[in-house]
């Protein structure tokens, strides 16, 4: 955890989530996944796609802000509450029980993607 030193109207966000979202061409997550999946901001919402048994995915598949608020944040943006958002978001499935592999290997990679795309900030939407 790092304390944000910057105004919201000046930091660069990206968007994280354990709702096992994968867009369409992608390999959609299994059973015990650690791997993640890159989700562009200008992905077609009709191009994302869930694989993940831990939770209802009906809410998410009508309005898929339930769980990656993509459009909630492009509207901060528009208004200038927030500086940007980043053009790449990772999704991650849930319910992961090998945590060694997730915390020594893929969420690492992900922060170093994030750090190396100048990301100050990220809003991780669980499931």
């Amino acid at each position: 955890w790092t304390t944000l030193t910057k105004p919201l109207s000046s930091t660069k966000i990206a968007l994280v989530t354990t709702g096992g979202l994968y867009v369409e061409g992608q390999e959609p997550f299994e059973r015990e996944d650690t791997s993640y999946r890159t989700i562009p901001s200008d992905v077609r919402k009709e191009d994302i796609r869930i694989r993940h048994r831990g939770y209802d995915n009906g809410p998410a598949n009508q309005d898929i802000n339930c769980v990656y608020p993509l459009d909630r944040f492009k509207e901060m943006e528009a208004e200038g509450k927030i500086g940007r958002l980043s053009a790449t978001g990772y999704s991650f499935m849930g319910m992961i029980n090998d945590t060694e592999t997730l915390i020594n290997e893929s969420a690492p990679e992900v922060a170093r993607a994030l750090k190396g795309d100048g990301v100050d900030a990220v809003f991780l939407a669980s499931t």
